[in-house]
C-alpha cells in the first residue's frame, strides 16, 4: 500500500514550553529533577511506562518566575511501542494513529469531568481531529528544547510516510508496519540526505542511522533554518565540549520525542491505585515511598510525597484497633471496585472507546479539596488514563462484555481485595486460577471453608496485625462470591450472570456493610436491609417513650373535659393509631386505662411517603367506630394533631424549614425533634 508523503507542517510544542527559546516566560514546564546530570537518561518525570504504545509523565504548568499554576499528566507517545503485530492481529502506524485519535475524542466528550484536561490550540486541526507535534530534543546542559534539524541543510527533520521512497532505501514501508523513520525531503529528493531510527534493529540496513549517529551529526551544522527556535548549539561555549573529542553530546542531548507524537494533558490526580490500596488497607505513607524508591518507580514516590500529610490526619473513622475498622476498610474497597468496575461495565461512552482494557496501573485516584468533616479516605473517585487497548483489525465492534473482560476484573476484584505484605498479587490470583482449573463447580465462597489466601484478615495491609470476629465472615464471603461470579461467567460455568444483576448484588452488599458498619447494635446483631435502611431488633429509647407518655397524658385530659360523642359517630380527633417516620420498624404499646383505650406508636426507617397498614390493623379499625389511623409523614406533619414527634436518624435529619407553619402555633401544643438515641462517628461528621 502507498503512503502519500507528509507534507502538512507538523505543530511545535515550543512556543508553550516555559522559558524555552527566551529568559524568561510562563508555559508548561517538563523537565524535572537534576537537568545536568551526567548520563543519557530520561530527565522527566515518569508515572507509567507499561502502556503499550504511551508513557504517562508529570508536568507543570508555571508562571514567569517559575512559580507552580497547575500539575498535570502528559499521555506522550511513544518512541518504541512494547507490542509487536502478528498475522493474526495485524498492526501497523495508521492503528496507531487511528487509536489516539479515537482516543482525544473519547476525552473530549469526557472534558466536562474535572479532570477532563487540557487541549493547545496547536494540536487542533481544522477538522477538530488531533494533531501531531513536531519531534521535540532536549539539552540538560542548556536547559532548552529543540527541533533536531537536518545535519546537512538545517531544516527540521519529518516523518517519512512514502511507501515507495522506503522501499528504494530498502527500509519497511510505513502504512503495513510499525517501522518509522525520520529523514529530509529536500536533502533526499538531492541524493544527501539519510534516513534516521531512533534504535536500530538486527535485520535493519547498515546505512540507515540511530539517534546516536543523528546526535553526533549535529557538531557539522553551521546554521539553523529553524523558524519556531533556532538550534542552540550553534553559537553554543560548549560546542567544543559536546562534539569534540569528548564527544558529550551524546550523554546532554535527549529526545523527549524522537519521532512526531500524540499527546494528550490531565489534571494531575492524587495517586495510583497500587499505593492508593495498601494506604487504605493500613499501610503508612513512608512504607509505600519506601516501597516505590526500592523499585525505581519515582514518579510515583513523588506523587505520594507531594500529598500534604497533616490533609490524612484521621483518615478513616476507625482506628486499627476498632472491631469496626474491618467493615470500613471493606466499604472503602468496594467503593474503590464499584468505580472503576462501573466504567468498564456500565459506562456506555468508555465501552465504546477503542477496545477499553482494563489494567490497575493506570488507573489513578483523586481526593478532591477537602470540604466538611469526612475523612480524606471517604472522599475520592477515580479515573483510567489509558489509550484504551488495540484497534481491532476485523473491524467488528467491541463487545459490550468480553470474557477475557470479565476475567480480568475479576482478578482485579481479588487484587484489590487481598494482596499485602505478606502475599502478593502472584499468590492471590494463583489460588483463584487454581480453584477454577482444578474444578468447574468450584464452590461459592459462601460454601465450606476456603484456602488461608482468601481469609478475611488480608483484607489488611499487614494480616497479622488484623482481627476480624466471625460476626463480619458473613459480609467478607459475599464479597468474594460477588467476584467469583465475574470469574465464573467468564469461563463459561455461569451463563446467567448479567451486569444488571450484578450491581443489584453489590449494592444491596455495600449498603449491608454500611448498615454495620454505623448500627448501634453489636456486630452480631440480626441486620437485614430493607430499602437501604436498617430494621434491628432494639427497644426504644426511655426518653422517647416519655415523652410519648407526656403527650398521651395531655390527650387524655382534653378527652375527659369534653363531651362524650354520641354512640355511632366518629371522633376525628381521638386517635388510636400513630405511624411516625422514620425511625425502626418497632412496635411500641403504651397501656392507657382499660376504659379509655390502647395506642399504639409504629416508629419506621422506611422513608414512605404513604403508609398503608396491616391488613390486621384494616380490620380492627373496621370493628371500632372510633379507631382512627393517622401517618405522620416527615414532609407533613397533620395539623390537627396535638404533637408531633419526628424522630431523627442518621441521614434522614429534618430541617425546621421544612415544617409546616402551623407547627409553631396553638392548635398543635408543641414539636418535639428527637436526635436518636447515640450520636455515632458518622452523625459527628455530618454535623
Amino acid at each position: 500500500m502507498q503512503a502519500q508523503i507528509d507534507t502538512d507542517k507538523f505543530a511545535s510544542l515550543l512556543p508553550y514550553l516555559a522559558g524555552n527559546c527566551q529568559d524568561s516566560s510562563p508555559g508548561l514546564s517538563l523537565a524535572a529533577g537534576d537537568r545536568s546530570a551526567i548520563g543519557n537518561f530520561f530527565p522527566f518525570r515518569v508515572l507509567n511506562d507499561s502502556i503499550p504504545t504511551a508513557r504517562l509523565l508529570e508536568a507543570e504548568f508555571v508562571t514567569d518566575t517559575g512559580s507552580g499554576l497547575k500539575k498535570v499528566f502528559l499521555l506522550l507517545q511513544k518512541d518504541r511501542y512494547l507490542f509487536q503485530g502478528d498475522e493474526l492481529r495485524p498492526l501497523a502506524n495508521p492503528d496507531v494513529d487511528h487509536l489516539w485519535q479515537r482516543a482525544f475524542s473519547f476525552h473530549a466528550r469526557e472534558g466536562k469531568d474535572s479532570s477532563g484536561g487540557v487541549v493547545l490550540a496547536a494540536q487542533l486541526r481544522e477538522n477538530g481531529e488531533l494533531n501531531p507535534l513536531a519531534p521535540l530534543f532536549y539539552c540538560r546542559m542548556s536547559q532548552r528544547f529543540f527541533h533536531p534539524p537536518c545535519p546537512v541543510c538545517g531544516l527540521p527533520l519529518q516523518l517519512c510516510r512514502d511507501d515507495d521512497l522506503l522501499a528504494m532505501a530498502g527500509l519497511q514501508p510505513y502504512s503495513t508496519t510499525l517501522k518509522r523513520y525520520l529523514y529530509c525531503a529536500p536533502c533526499t529528493r538531492g541524493g544527501e540526505g539519510a534516513f534516521y531510527i531512533n534504535e536500530r534493529d538486527a535485520a535493519d540496513p547498515l546505512v540507515l542511522k540511530d539517534r546516536t549517529a543523528l546526535i553526533r551529526e549535529f557538531g557539522s551544522l553551521r546554521q539553523s533554518r529553524d523558524p519556531v527556535c533556532p538550534f542552540p548549539c550553534i553559537g553554543c561555549p560548549e560546542h567544543g565540549a559536546c562534539y569534540g573529542p569528548d564527544g558529550a553530546a551524546g550523554s546532554r542531548i535527549v529526545p523527549f520525542s524522537f519521532y512526531p507524537f500524540h499527546l494528550l494533558i490531565f489534571d494531575a490526580l492524587s495517586l495510583n491505585a497500587l499505593d492508593f490500596l495498601p494506604i487504605i488497607s493500613g499501610a503508612s505513607f513512608e512504607e509505600v515511598a519506601s516501597r516505590l524508591v526500592s523499585r525505581n518507580e519515582s514518579g510515583r514516590s513523588h506523587c505520594l510525597t507531594g500529598l500534604k500529610a497533616g490533609e490524612f490526619a484521621g483518615a478513616t473513622f476507625f482506628a486499627p484497633s476498632d472491631e469496626r475498622y474491618f467493615p470500613e476498610v471493606l466499604f472503602l474497597k468496594l467503593a474503590f471496585l464499584g468505580d472503576i468496575l462501573r466504567q468498564f461495565l456500565a459506562g456506555p461512552d468508555l465501552l465504546g472507546h477503542p477496545d477499553m482494557r482494563p489494567t490497575i496501573d493506570r488507573v489513578w485516584v483523586e481526593f478532591p479539596n477537602r470540604s466538611g468533616l469526612l475523612p480524606a479516605f471517604w472522599n475520592f473517585r477515580t479515573k483510567v488514563i489509558d489509550l484504551g487497548g488495540f484497534p481491532d483489525a476485523t473491524g467488528l465492534p467491541p463487545k459490550k462484555t468480553s470474557s477475557d473482560l470479565l476475567f480480568y476484573l475479576g482478578m482485579l476484584w481479588f487484587y484489590a481485595l487481598l494482596v499485602n505484605k505478606k502475599q502478593g498479587s502472584k499468590e492471590v490470583l494463583s489460588a483463584v486460577k487454581d480453584g477454577l482449573s482444578g474444578n468447574e463447580d468450584f464452590p461459592e465462597f459462601s460454601v465450606g471453608p476456603f484456602p488461608v489466601v482468601f481469609a478475611a484478615e488480608n483484607i489488611f495491609w499487614d494480616p497479622d496485625g488484623g482481627n476480624v470476629g466471625g460476626d463480619w465472615q458473613s459480609l467478607w464471603r459475599k464479597t468474594l462470591d460477588l467476584g467469583l461470579g465475574m470469574l465464573r461467567s467468564a469461563t463459561g460455568h455461569d451463563r446467567q450472570w448479567s451486569i444488571g444483576v450484578f450491581f443489584e448484588e453489590f449494592e444491596r452488599l455495600r449498603t449491608e456493610v454500611k448498615i454495620a458498619l454505623f448500627t448501634e447494635s453489636p456486630p452480631g446483631g440480626e441486620v437485614t436491609v430493607q430499602n437501604g435502611w436498617q430494621a434491628g431488633k432494639a427497644g426504644i429509647d426511655e426518653e422517647i417513650g416519655g415523652i410519648l407518655s407526656g403527650i398521651l397524658d395531655r390527650w387524655r385530659g382534653s378527652l375527659k373535659n369534653e363531651t362524650p360523642p354520641t354512640p355511632g359517630e366518629e371522633d376525628p380527633r381521638l386517635l388510636e393509631t400513630v405511624i411516625l417516620a422514620p425511625l425502626r420498624d418497632i412496635p411500641v404499646t403504651v397501656q392507657a386505662q382499660p376504659e379509655e383505650y390502647t395506642e399504639t406508636v409504629v416508629l419506621s426507617t422506611t422513608n414512605h411517603r404513604h403508609c398503608e397498614p396491616t391488613a390486621g390493623r384494616q380490620q380492627n379499625a373496621t370493628e371500632d367506630p372510633l379507631a382512627e389511623t393517622v401517618i405522620i409523614a416527615p414532609e407533613r406533619p397533620p395539623e390537627d394533631l396535638a404533637a408531633t414527634v419526628i424522630m431523627t436518624a442518621g441521614a434522614d435529619r429534618v430541617d425546621p424549614k421544612s415544617l409546616p407553619e402551623t407547627a409553631g402555633e396553638d392548635d398543635p401544643e408543641a414539636t418535639v425533634i428527637l436526635p436518636p438515641r447515640k450520636t455515632m462517628a458518622w452523625d459527628k461528621a455530618r454535623s
